[in-house]
């Protein structure tokens, strides 16, 4: 599989259970060295409106991310996870 078709089998995978979800965005993807799973970050808003692309107030808007580990052959997603962010001191 590709860079974009892992990024799809994300994208959709997100979808199924979270359909609410609004301006989904890839964030990070990388192929292990095996070449065996692909790991992927993808980015949406949990809202029914998301903010406007240029908007500066995006305090009404709660941002999520969850990464996904999939195998190159089969296409298998082994999973999902929510990927949280230390914040600084």
């Amino acid at each position: 599989m590709d860079l974009k078709k892992a990024e799809k089998i994300a994208e959709d995978f997100l979808l199924d259970y979270f359909p609410e979800a609004k301006s989904i965005k890839l964030e990070e993807i990388e192929l292990t060295e095996d070449k065996e799973f692909w790991y992927v970050t993808l980015s949406y808003y949990q809202t029914k409106n998301p903010p406007e692309e240029n908007s500066n107030n995006l305090s009404n808007f709660k941002k999520k991310y969850l990464k996904f580990k999939i195998e190159n052959e089969t296409y298998i997603v082994f999973y999902m996870k929510i990927r949280e962010f230390k914040t600084p001191l």
